[in-house]
């Protein structure tokens, strides 16, 4: 979007191609043209070796199951918060 109006405005390029340039925006609809399998692939590559995403998608993955299963997770998530870590003593 920006290059097509700073394009326009600056009359640097008159050729159509440049000033149709598609949008790269990151927002949720352009996201979606992606499809199921792609967005899929794109969370586990970002997801990896980031446990706040890991969770965070686990407990999407809950959600979907049921309200049970997002309760267990949410409940995991908390018994974990509540141990405290001692692996720093050994």
């Amino acid at each position: 979007m920006w290059l097509q109006r700073h394009v326009a405005k600056s009359g640097e390029a008159r050729d159509a191609t440049l000033r149709l340039l598609p949008c790269f925006t990151l927002n949720a609809s352009n996201l979606e043209t992606l499809g199921p399998a792609k967005l899929a692939a794109l969370l586990l590559e970002v997801s990896k070796g980031n446990a706040a995403s890991k969770r965070r998608l686990r407990l999407a993955l809950a959600e979907g199951r049921s309200a049970d299963d997002a309760a267990r997770e949410v409940s995991k998530r908390l018994k974990a918060i509540e141990r405290p870590d001692l692996s720093y003593i050994r």
